[in-house]
């Protein structure tokens, strides 16, 4: 076996990336507590979970549209703001939360799980995938 790993090392290479492009997703949920999820995902928990919708962007993001009745904190003030979501917390209440692309707003609900949230979702591309899908953005 460990011949056959040495001469085929290249092929072991690429399985393994192959493996963490497949498994991305339920590694990082594993590891950080926050599932991605894609827009239809984010519908359904609104829809059928009453989740709420956290959009983490900044203020000029904000005013050019936002997906409709999302709260907005954004992420430099989170911190200091989360007092404002505590009672979602204390309700029980799925948070999704969004961003531009996804990046951002995975880090916020990481400290929302760091903070004590329970059920917390990523927006899987932002608001830029939530558009992509047809969905509406509001003023």
């Amino acid at each position: 076996m460990v011949e056959f790993l040495q001469d085929n090392w290249l092929l072991l290479a690429g399985l393994v990336v192959l493996a963490g492009v497949m498994f991305k997703g339920p590694i990082t949920m594993w590891l950080t507590g926050v599932r991605s999820v894609d827009p239809a995902e984010a519908v359904r928990l609104v829809n059928q979970e009453g989740a709420q919708v956290v959009d983490v962007r900044e203020d000029r993001e904000w005013q050019q549209g936002h997906i409709p009745n999302a709260v907005h904190v954004p992420l430099g003030q989170l911190q200091d703001r989360l007092s404002e979501l505590e009672r979602y917390k204390q309700a029980g209440t799925p948070l999704v939360m969004a961003c531009r692309s996804g990046n951002r707003s995975a880090s916020a609900a990481l400290r929302l799980r760091k903070a004590g949230f329970t059920s917390v979702y990523n927006l899987s591309g932002g608001t830029m995938a939530w558009q992509q899908a047809g969905m509406p953005l509001e003023k």
